[in-house]
């Protein structure tokens, strides 16, 4: 039943999503043979180069909303009814919504870094991407270990945070659900002070990392990076299990 619900949810979420990615993609074809082409900077090129913009910010905030809006009326408002009648676990309900989430988060991440490498493949002449690749092949041949490793952590770090932000998000609005007449107000608040309170005690275990030595953290990123993905997995699991508590004793669909 999981993976019926997860392809309903990337379904669903697709119908919006994917439109934009295709836009996104073709106005980055547009612009780079615009840049190409024509002489210098015109009002064409401007046009796209906002266009571009504006539909990548676009794309943030719609994904944003559609995650809210998924969660909130498909298992909290009308649709709530028929959704709970499946024969799929509470469990299964929130873990499909949030892989769909992550899912359609990692596609739209692809899809802004393929408009990038779109526009500087398709609009840099050949002779200064030569240029541009001798020196991209220095940089790689003489980054040194400690920053390779830093990337990686990076990379870890933002998968653990993206982990417990989804979960926190769903929390929230399971919090915000419990005030019958300020559901909106309730969730909003919930969020500040979960945020508040995780931002605080995230310090706090940095700071006991070491040991009240900061100049710790300039000399290496690593030492700090586990403890935070330890944190991040932690909090985003308590975050799933107050949802999950939630939504399966405390759901009032009325």
């Amino acid at each position: 039943m999981l993976r019926k619900l997860l392809g309903y949810e990337m379904k669903e979420m697709g119908k919006i999503l994917l439109p934009l990615c295709i836009a996104i993609l073709i106005v980055s074809v547009c612009l780079a043979l615009n840049i190409r082409w024509m002489s210098g900077a015109s009002q064409i090129t401007v046009f796209l180069s906002i266009l571009l913009m504006a539909l990548t910010v676009a794309s943030g905030v719609v994904f944003f909303v559609i995650v809210l809006q998924r969660f909130w009326k498909n298992l909290m408002g009308n649709e709530g009814y028929l959704m709970f009648t499946l024969p799929a676990t509470t469990n299964q309900h929130i873990i499909s919504k949030a892989l769909a989430s992550i899912f359609w988060l990692f596609i739209g991440f692809m899809v802004i870094l393929s408009s990038a490498v779109i526009v500087y493949r398709l609009s840099v002449p050949m002779v200064e991407k030569s240029l541009i690749k001798m020196i991209t092949q220095y940089f790689s041949q003489e980054l040194q270990p400690d920053v390779r490793q830093m990337i990686g952590w990076g990379i870890l770090v933002s998968v653990c945070s993206l982990y417990m932000s989804v979960f926190h998000l769903y929390a929230c609005i399971a919090i915000g659900h419990q005030w019958t007449n300020h559901q909106i107000l309730g969730g909003i608040i919930a969020y500040i002070v979960t945020m508040i309170l995780q931002n605080n005690i995230l310090s706090r275990l940095i700071v006991f990392v070491f040991r009240g030595d900061a100049g710790q953290l300039t000399q290496s990123f690593s030492p700090v990076a586990l403890p935070t993905c330890i944190f991040f997995l932690i909090a985003g699991t308590i975050y799933y299990l107050a949802c999950w508590l939630l939504l399966e004793n405390r759901l009032n669909l009325e």
